[in-house]
Protein backbone atom coordinates (compact mmCIF):
# COMPACT_ATOMS: atom_id res chain seq x y z
CA UNK A 1 0.00 0.00 0.00
CA UNK A 2 1.61 3.10 -1.15
CA UNK A 3 2.95 5.45 2.07
CA UNK A 4 2.30 9.22 2.52
CA UNK A 5 5.66 10.50 1.47
CA UNK A 6 7.90 13.63 0.59
CA UNK A 7 9.29 14.25 -2.90
CA UNK A 8 12.71 14.21 -1.21
CA UNK A 9 12.04 10.67 0.77
CA UNK A 10 10.92 9.26 -2.40
CA UNK A 11 13.81 10.49 -4.57
CA UNK A 12 16.37 9.55 -1.39
CA UNK A 13 14.66 5.71 -1.96
CA UNK A 14 14.87 5.85 -5.60
CA UNK A 15 18.63 6.61 -5.82
CA UNK A 16 19.11 3.86 -3.47
CA UNK A 17 17.21 1.86 -5.45
CA UNK A 18 18.71 2.64 -8.71
CA UNK A 19 22.63 2.01 -7.21
CA UNK A 20 21.39 -1.06 -5.65
CA UNK A 21 20.21 -2.55 -9.11
CA UNK A 22 23.09 -1.41 -10.70
CA UNK A 23 25.33 -3.07 -8.76
CA UNK A 24 23.51 -6.57 -9.03
CA UNK A 25 23.63 -6.12 -12.99
CA UNK A 26 27.11 -5.19 -12.60
CA UNK A 27 28.36 -8.00 -10.85
CA UNK A 28 26.26 -10.30 -12.83
CA UNK A 29 27.82 -8.93 -15.84
CA UNK A 30 31.66 -10.19 -15.01
CA UNK A 31 30.93 -14.11 -16.17
CA UNK A 32 29.84 -12.92 -19.37
CA UNK A 33 32.19 -10.57 -19.65
CA UNK A 34 35.11 -12.93 -19.64
CA UNK A 35 33.10 -15.55 -20.97
CA UNK A 36 35.65 -15.24 -24.60
CA UNK A 37 38.70 -15.29 -22.06
CA UNK A 38 37.27 -18.39 -20.19
CA UNK A 39 36.98 -20.41 -23.68
CA UNK A 40 40.48 -19.20 -24.58
CA UNK A 41 42.00 -20.13 -21.23
CA UNK A 42 44.27 -22.89 -21.65
CA UNK A 43 43.76 -24.06 -18.43
CA UNK A 44 40.04 -24.50 -17.96
CA UNK A 45 39.15 -26.31 -21.45
CA UNK A 46 35.60 -24.65 -21.44
CA UNK A 47 34.05 -24.36 -24.62
CA UNK A 48 30.96 -22.48 -26.00
CA UNK A 49 28.88 -25.31 -25.29
CA UNK A 50 30.30 -25.39 -21.53
CA UNK A 51 29.25 -21.83 -21.90
CA UNK A 52 25.65 -22.63 -22.51
CA UNK A 53 25.58 -24.72 -20.13
CA UNK A 54 26.75 -23.20 -17.24
CA UNK A 55 24.42 -20.22 -18.62
CA UNK A 56 21.17 -22.44 -18.48
CA UNK A 57 22.29 -23.12 -14.89
CA UNK A 58 22.68 -19.75 -14.21
CA UNK A 59 18.57 -19.29 -16.14
CA UNK A 60 17.67 -22.34 -13.59
CA UNK A 61 18.88 -20.54 -10.82
CA UNK A 62 16.76 -17.29 -11.66
CA UNK A 63 13.64 -18.90 -12.21
CA UNK A 64 14.11 -20.45 -8.69
CA UNK A 65 14.87 -17.56 -7.34
CA UNK A 66 12.00 -15.60 -8.86
CA UNK A 67 9.79 -18.00 -7.19
CA UNK A 68 11.20 -17.81 -3.50
CA UNK A 69 12.43 -14.64 -3.38
CA UNK A 70 8.97 -12.63 -4.23
CA UNK A 71 7.50 -14.68 -0.84
CA UNK A 72 10.49 -13.00 0.35
CA UNK A 73 10.56 -9.37 -0.96
CA UNK A 74 6.05 -9.42 0.58
CA UNK A 75 7.54 -10.71 4.56
CA UNK A 76 10.36 -8.93 4.95
CA UNK A 77 10.20 -5.83 2.37
CA UNK A 78 12.04 -4.59 -0.09
CA UNK A 79 14.90 -3.01 1.32
CA UNK A 80 16.22 -5.91 3.55
CA UNK A 81 15.78 -8.20 0.30
CA UNK A 82 18.03 -6.00 -1.69
CA UNK A 83 20.46 -5.26 0.11
CA UNK A 84 21.09 -8.91 1.00
CA UNK A 85 20.98 -10.01 -2.64
CA UNK A 86 23.76 -7.53 -3.62
CA UNK A 87 25.78 -8.62 -0.10
CA UNK A 88 25.86 -12.65 -1.39
CA UNK A 89 25.84 -11.91 -5.11
CA UNK A 90 28.80 -9.58 -4.54
CA UNK A 91 30.31 -12.43 -2.18
CA UNK A 92 29.88 -14.92 -5.26
CA UNK A 93 31.23 -12.97 -8.19
CA UNK A 94 34.30 -12.18 -5.82
CA UNK A 95 34.75 -16.07 -5.40
CA UNK A 96 34.70 -16.84 -8.78
CA UNK A 97 37.58 -15.27 -9.85
CA UNK A 98 39.46 -18.69 -7.54
CA UNK A 99 37.09 -21.02 -9.70
CA UNK A 100 38.77 -23.82 -12.19
CA UNK A 101 36.43 -26.14 -12.87
CA UNK A 102 33.06 -26.15 -15.01
CA UNK A 103 31.30 -27.65 -11.87
CA UNK A 104 32.34 -24.74 -9.33
CA UNK A 105 31.47 -22.20 -12.10
CA UNK A 106 28.01 -23.92 -12.61
CA UNK A 107 27.06 -24.10 -8.87
CA UNK A 108 28.97 -21.01 -8.26
CA UNK A 109 26.12 -18.83 -11.11
CA UNK A 110 23.54 -21.10 -10.04
CA UNK A 111 23.67 -19.32 -6.44
CA UNK A 112 24.26 -15.95 -7.64
CA UNK A 113 21.51 -16.20 -9.87
CA UNK A 114 19.16 -17.40 -7.19
CA UNK A 115 19.93 -14.71 -5.29
CA UNK A 116 20.39 -11.60 -7.24
CA UNK A 117 16.67 -12.88 -8.72
CA UNK A 118 15.59 -11.07 -5.45
CA UNK A 119 16.30 -7.72 -7.09
CA UNK A 120 13.26 -7.10 -8.94
CA UNK A 121 10.50 -7.92 -6.81
CA UNK A 122 12.50 -5.82 -4.18
CA UNK A 123 12.01 -3.13 -6.04
CA UNK A 124 8.31 -3.67 -7.03
CA UNK A 125 7.60 -3.82 -3.29
CA UNK A 126 9.37 -0.96 -2.83
CA UNK A 127 7.82 1.19 -5.81
CA UNK A 128 3.68 -0.12 -4.47
CA UNK A 129 4.95 1.66 -1.03
CA UNK A 130 6.73 5.09 -2.20
CA UNK A 131 5.37 5.67 -5.50
CA UNK A 132 2.28 7.57 -6.67
CA UNK A 133 0.34 5.03 -9.52
CA UNK A 134 0.24 7.98 -12.19
CA UNK A 135 4.21 7.41 -12.07
CA UNK A 136 4.55 3.54 -11.96
CA UNK A 137 5.98 3.87 -15.64
CA UNK A 138 8.37 6.84 -15.35
CA UNK A 139 9.46 5.51 -12.53
CA UNK A 140 10.15 1.86 -13.94
CA UNK A 141 11.72 3.29 -17.18
CA UNK A 142 14.43 5.35 -14.71
CA UNK A 143 14.65 2.01 -12.52
CA UNK A 144 15.30 -0.10 -15.70
CA UNK A 145 18.11 2.13 -16.53
CA UNK A 146 20.08 0.50 -13.58
CA UNK A 147 19.91 -2.48 -15.28
CA UNK A 148 21.15 -2.14 -18.76
CA UNK A 149 23.70 1.23 -16.70
CA UNK A 150 24.99 -1.67 -14.77
CA UNK A 151 25.69 -4.23 -17.63
CA UNK A 152 27.10 -1.16 -19.93
CA UNK A 153 29.52 -0.07 -17.37
CA UNK A 154 30.50 -3.13 -15.96
CA UNK A 155 30.74 -4.67 -19.86
CA UNK A 156 32.97 -1.56 -20.58
CA UNK A 157 35.43 -1.02 -17.50
CA UNK A 158 35.11 -4.86 -16.73
CA UNK A 159 36.20 -5.16 -20.45
CA UNK A 160 39.03 -2.65 -20.31
CA UNK A 161 40.17 -4.35 -17.21
CA UNK A 162 39.96 -7.72 -18.99
CA UNK A 163 42.22 -6.05 -22.22
CA UNK A 164 44.86 -4.91 -19.36
CA UNK A 165 44.78 -8.57 -17.23
CA UNK A 166 45.25 -10.55 -20.35
CA UNK A 167 48.39 -8.41 -21.95
CA UNK A 168 49.62 -8.34 -25.29
CA UNK A 169 47.57 -10.05 -28.11
CA UNK A 170 49.30 -11.76 -30.61
CA UNK A 171 47.76 -10.56 -34.08
CA UNK A 172 48.03 -13.57 -35.95
CA UNK A 173 47.10 -16.27 -33.54
CA UNK A 174 44.95 -13.92 -31.03
CA UNK A 175 46.42 -15.70 -28.11
CA UNK A 176 47.36 -13.15 -25.19
CA UNK A 177 50.22 -12.95 -22.81
CA UNK A 178 48.39 -13.97 -19.77
CA UNK A 179 45.26 -16.53 -20.60
CA UNK A 180 44.39 -16.67 -16.84
CA UNK A 181 44.53 -12.27 -16.18
CA UNK A 182 40.86 -12.74 -16.06
CA UNK A 183 40.22 -13.65 -12.84
CA UNK A 184 41.03 -10.42 -12.08
CA UNK A 185 37.98 -9.03 -13.23
CA UNK A 186 34.93 -11.06 -10.99
CA UNK A 187 37.54 -10.32 -8.04
CA UNK A 188 37.29 -6.60 -9.39
CA UNK A 189 33.42 -6.37 -9.41
CA UNK A 190 33.31 -8.40 -6.09
CA UNK A 191 35.09 -5.74 -4.15
CA UNK A 192 33.06 -2.61 -5.32
CA UNK A 193 29.73 -4.70 -4.61
CA UNK A 194 30.78 -5.07 -1.24
CA UNK A 195 31.49 -1.81 -0.63
CA UNK A 196 28.14 -0.52 -2.07
CA UNK A 197 26.60 -2.82 0.38
CA UNK A 198 28.10 -1.27 3.35
CA UNK A 199 27.44 2.33 1.74
CA UNK A 200 23.75 1.33 1.10
CA UNK A 201 23.70 -0.09 4.02
CA UNK A 202 23.57 3.85 6.22
CA UNK A 203 21.75 5.55 3.48
CA UNK A 204 19.21 3.41 2.48
CA UNK A 205 15.97 4.46 4.47
CA UNK A 206 14.46 1.72 6.45
CA UNK A 207 10.94 3.07 6.82
CA UNK A 208 9.18 6.12 5.08
CA UNK A 209 8.91 8.79 8.21
CA UNK A 210 5.02 9.30 7.71
CA UNK A 211 4.26 5.12 7.47
CA UNK A 212 1.14 4.22 8.10
CA UNK A 213 0.15 1.88 10.32
CA UNK A 214 0.25 -1.74 9.89
CA UNK A 215 -3.51 -2.20 11.25
CA UNK A 216 -4.53 0.34 8.39
CA UNK A 217 -3.34 -2.03 5.37
CA UNK A 218 -5.68 -4.33 3.46
CA UNK A 219 -5.93 -7.82 5.49
CA UNK A 220 -3.98 -9.92 2.25
CA UNK A 221 -5.70 -13.26 1.04
CA UNK A 222 -4.39 -16.68 1.76
CA UNK A 223 -1.41 -17.22 -0.38
CA UNK A 224 -2.93 -20.17 -1.78
CA UNK A 225 -5.73 -18.11 -3.01
CA UNK A 226 -3.88 -15.02 -4.65
CA UNK A 227 -2.18 -17.90 -6.82
CA UNK A 228 -5.92 -19.03 -7.96
CA UNK A 229 -6.61 -14.84 -8.63
CA UNK A 230 -3.90 -14.46 -10.81
CA UNK A 231 -3.85 -17.86 -12.59
CA UNK A 232 -7.64 -17.09 -13.56
CA UNK A 233 -6.55 -13.79 -15.09
CA UNK A 234 -6.31 -14.09 -18.85
CA UNK A 235 -3.80 -11.10 -18.92
CA UNK A 236 -1.56 -13.25 -16.39
CA UNK A 237 -0.52 -15.65 -18.87
CA UNK A 238 -0.88 -13.59 -22.18
CA UNK A 239 2.43 -11.61 -20.31
CA UNK A 240 3.88 -14.92 -19.16
CA UNK A 241 4.06 -16.00 -23.13
CA UNK A 242 5.50 -12.56 -23.83
CA UNK A 243 8.36 -12.59 -21.35
CA UNK A 244 9.26 -16.15 -22.12
CA UNK A 245 9.90 -14.55 -25.40
CA UNK A 246 11.50 -11.08 -24.76
CA UNK A 247 13.79 -12.63 -22.04
CA UNK A 248 15.31 -15.53 -24.39
CA UNK A 249 15.71 -12.57 -27.04
CA UNK A 250 17.43 -10.17 -24.04
CA UNK A 251 19.63 -13.50 -23.50
CA UNK A 252 21.63 -12.18 -27.01
CA UNK A 253 23.24 -10.23 -24.42
CA UNK A 254 24.98 -13.19 -22.82
CA UNK A 255 26.29 -14.42 -25.85
CA UNK A 256 27.32 -10.97 -27.78
CA UNK A 257 30.90 -11.32 -26.65
CA UNK A 258 31.34 -14.78 -27.82
CA UNK A 259 29.38 -14.22 -31.21
CA UNK A 260 31.70 -10.87 -32.45
CA UNK A 261 35.07 -12.90 -30.91
CA UNK A 262 34.05 -16.15 -32.87
CA UNK A 263 32.15 -14.43 -36.20
CA UNK A 264 34.70 -11.82 -36.75
CA UNK A 265 37.69 -12.83 -35.51
CA UNK A 266 38.52 -10.30 -32.99
CA UNK A 267 40.48 -10.57 -29.48
CA UNK A 268 38.14 -11.63 -26.59
CA UNK A 269 39.27 -8.43 -24.81
CA UNK A 270 38.07 -6.03 -28.01
CA UNK A 271 34.72 -8.40 -28.31
CA UNK A 272 34.00 -7.88 -24.42
CA UNK A 273 34.15 -4.13 -24.66
CA UNK A 274 32.19 -4.25 -28.12
CA UNK A 275 29.38 -6.19 -26.74
CA UNK A 276 28.39 -3.09 -24.73
CA UNK A 277 26.21 -1.92 -27.73
CA UNK A 278 23.42 -4.36 -26.55
CA UNK A 279 23.03 -3.17 -23.37
CA UNK A 280 23.63 0.58 -24.11
CA UNK A 281 21.09 0.32 -26.52
CA UNK A 282 18.49 -1.11 -23.58
CA UNK A 283 19.64 1.44 -21.69
CA UNK A 284 19.12 4.05 -24.26
CA UNK A 285 15.43 2.59 -25.41
CA UNK A 286 14.36 2.23 -21.30
CA UNK A 287 15.34 5.71 -20.20
CA UNK A 288 13.45 8.01 -23.24
CA UNK A 289 10.30 5.63 -23.50
CA UNK A 290 9.38 4.78 -19.53
CA UNK A 291 9.25 9.23 -19.66
CA UNK A 292 6.43 8.63 -22.45
CA UNK A 293 5.17 5.68 -21.80
CA UNK A 294 2.32 7.09 -18.59
CA UNK A 295 1.41 9.30 -21.25
CA UNK A 296 0.45 6.92 -24.00
CA UNK A 297 -2.86 4.93 -23.92
CA UNK A 298 -3.22 1.72 -23.59
CA UNK A 299 -4.55 1.49 -27.24
CA UNK A 300 -1.12 3.43 -28.07
CA UNK A 301 0.79 1.33 -26.27
CA UNK A 302 -0.12 -1.58 -28.34
CA UNK A 303 1.21 0.15 -31.48
CA UNK A 304 4.33 1.17 -29.95
CA UNK A 305 5.52 -1.54 -28.25
CA UNK A 306 4.48 -4.03 -31.21
CA UNK A 307 6.16 -1.45 -34.26
CA UNK A 308 9.62 -1.87 -31.77
CA UNK A 309 9.13 -5.71 -31.59
CA UNK A 310 8.47 -5.61 -35.67
CA UNK A 311 11.98 -3.45 -35.65
CA UNK A 312 13.86 -5.98 -33.82
CA UNK A 313 12.99 -9.06 -36.27
CA UNK A 314 14.15 -6.95 -39.13
CA UNK A 315 16.99 -5.98 -37.51
CA UNK A 316 17.85 -9.79 -36.12
CA UNK A 317 17.45 -11.21 -40.44
CA UNK A 318 20.17 -8.49 -40.75
CA UNK A 319 22.54 -10.38 -38.53
CA UNK A 320 21.29 -13.54 -40.72
CA UNK A 321 22.85 -11.51 -43.84
CA UNK A 322 26.16 -9.83 -42.29
CA UNK A 323 27.13 -12.90 -40.24
CA UNK A 324 28.05 -14.65 -43.61
CA UNK A 325 27.94 -12.10 -45.94
CA UNK A 326 31.33 -11.52 -48.72
CA UNK A 327 32.48 -8.74 -47.35
CA UNK A 328 35.13 -6.94 -45.25
CA UNK A 329 35.24 -8.39 -42.11
CA UNK A 330 35.76 -4.70 -40.40
CA UNK A 331 32.38 -3.36 -42.15
CA UNK A 332 30.63 -6.82 -41.25
CA UNK A 333 31.54 -6.11 -37.76
CA UNK A 334 30.49 -2.60 -38.00
CA UNK A 335 27.16 -3.55 -39.16
CA UNK A 336 26.84 -5.95 -36.81
CA UNK A 337 27.54 -4.05 -34.26
CA UNK A 338 24.67 -1.19 -35.36
CA UNK A 339 22.19 -4.23 -35.13
CA UNK A 340 22.91 -5.45 -32.44
CA UNK A 341 22.44 -2.16 -30.91
CA UNK A 342 19.14 -1.47 -32.40
CA UNK A 343 18.22 -5.02 -31.63
CA UNK A 344 18.20 -3.70 -27.41
CA UNK A 345 16.94 -0.30 -28.36
CA UNK A 346 13.59 -2.28 -29.76
CA UNK A 347 13.38 -5.44 -27.50
CA UNK A 348 14.13 -3.51 -24.01
CA UNK A 349 10.86 -1.59 -23.84
CA UNK A 350 8.93 -4.84 -24.20
CA UNK A 351 10.47 -6.49 -21.62
CA UNK A 352 10.54 -4.00 -18.82
CA UNK A 353 7.49 -2.26 -19.17
CA UNK A 354 4.68 -3.80 -19.78
CA UNK A 355 5.41 -6.78 -17.22
CA UNK A 356 6.33 -4.30 -14.38
CA UNK A 357 3.57 -1.74 -14.49
CA UNK A 358 1.45 -4.54 -14.70
CA UNK A 359 2.65 -6.38 -11.54
CA UNK A 360 2.30 -3.39 -9.69
CA UNK A 361 -1.43 -2.16 -10.95
CA UNK A 362 -3.06 -5.93 -10.77
CA UNK A 363 -0.74 -7.71 -7.99
CA UNK A 364 -1.20 -4.98 -5.19
CA UNK A 365 0.14 -6.29 -1.75
CA UNK A 366 1.24 -9.03 -3.60
CA UNK A 367 2.82 -7.76 -6.60
CA UNK A 368 5.89 -8.85 -5.01
CA UNK A 369 4.93 -12.87 -5.34
CA UNK A 370 3.09 -11.79 -8.97
CA UNK A 371 6.48 -10.43 -10.33
CA UNK A 372 8.06 -13.19 -9.16
CA UNK A 373 5.92 -16.02 -10.88
CA UNK A 374 6.03 -13.43 -14.06
CA UNK A 375 9.29 -13.83 -14.11
CA UNK A 376 9.89 -17.23 -13.38
CA UNK A 377 8.18 -18.09 -16.77
CA UNK A 378 10.75 -16.00 -18.49
CA UNK A 379 14.00 -17.70 -17.28
CA UNK A 380 12.86 -20.77 -17.45
CA UNK A 381 12.44 -20.90 -20.97
CA UNK A 382 15.74 -19.16 -21.01
CA UNK A 383 17.01 -22.10 -18.63
CA UNK A 384 15.72 -24.44 -21.63
CA UNK A 385 17.28 -21.90 -24.49
CA UNK A 386 20.57 -21.32 -23.24
CA UNK A 387 21.95 -24.39 -23.25
CA UNK A 388 20.74 -25.52 -27.03
CA UNK A 389 21.68 -22.18 -28.09
CA UNK A 390 25.17 -22.62 -26.71
CA UNK A 391 25.53 -25.93 -28.45
CA UNK A 392 24.21 -25.23 -31.59
CA UNK A 393 26.85 -21.98 -31.54
CA UNK A 394 29.44 -24.48 -31.31
CA UNK A 395 28.35 -25.96 -34.61
CA UNK A 396 30.12 -24.94 -37.89
CA UNK A 397 27.54 -22.13 -39.53
CA UNK A 398 25.93 -22.48 -35.69
CA UNK A 399 26.11 -18.46 -35.44
CA UNK A 400 23.71 -18.03 -38.52
CA UNK A 401 21.35 -20.82 -37.17
CA UNK A 402 22.09 -19.08 -33.49
CA UNK A 403 20.11 -15.87 -35.23
CA UNK A 404 17.58 -17.80 -37.18
CA UNK A 405 16.40 -19.36 -33.87
CA UNK A 406 16.35 -15.79 -32.81
CA UNK A 407 14.22 -14.55 -35.30
CA UNK A 408 11.84 -17.47 -34.67
CA UNK A 409 11.36 -16.21 -30.92
CA UNK A 410 11.21 -12.30 -32.08
CA UNK A 411 7.93 -13.06 -34.17
CA UNK A 412 6.16 -15.42 -31.46
CA UNK A 413 7.23 -12.59 -29.15
CA UNK A 414 5.44 -9.93 -31.19
CA UNK A 415 2.69 -11.66 -31.06
CA UNK A 416 2.09 -12.58 -27.90
CA UNK A 417 2.66 -9.45 -26.76
CA UNK A 418 0.44 -7.13 -28.69
CA UNK A 419 -2.12 -9.61 -27.59
CA UNK A 420 -1.39 -9.12 -24.34
CA UNK A 421 -1.59 -5.11 -24.35
CA UNK A 422 -4.90 -5.83 -26.59
CA UNK A 423 -6.33 -7.63 -23.52
CA UNK A 424 -5.16 -4.87 -20.94
CA UNK A 425 -6.59 -2.10 -23.31
CA UNK A 426 -10.09 -3.88 -23.39
CA UNK A 427 -9.78 -5.02 -19.40
CA UNK A 428 -9.25 -1.26 -18.67
CA UNK A 429 -11.97 0.00 -20.25
CA UNK A 430 -14.29 -1.51 -17.58
CA UNK A 431 -14.78 -1.44 -13.52
CA UNK A 432 -11.44 -1.46 -12.11
CA UNK A 433 -9.49 -4.49 -12.29
CA UNK A 434 -7.11 -4.26 -10.07
CA UNK A 435 -7.25 -6.88 -6.51
CA UNK A 436 -7.21 -5.57 -2.87
CA UNK A 437 -4.81 -7.99 -1.71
Amino acid sequence: MLRQTTGREQITVAVCMYVGYLMLMFCRTAFTTVSPALVEDPGLSLTTTDIGDILGYAALGSLVGKLLTGFVADRFGGRLTLLLALGVVASLTLAMGYLASFFAFALCIFSLQLVRAGGWPALTKLIGQWIPAANYGRTWGILSTASRAGVVISSLLLGLLLIYALGEVNQDTLVVQHPGGWRWVPVAAGCLGLLAVLALWWWFPKLPASALSKAADPKPLELLATVRFFAKAQRFWLICASVMCTTMLMALVSFTGLYLAQSFEISAGKAATAATVFPFGCLIAVLLVGFIYDRLTRKQRIYFIGASLGLACLCIAGLIWITEAPYDSSLRFSVALSLILLVGVCVAPAYYLPMSVFSVEFGGLRSGVLVGFIDATGYAAEAAFMPYAGRLADQPGGWTHFMWLLLVIACVGLVSTIMFLYSDHRAHQGPGNTPIL
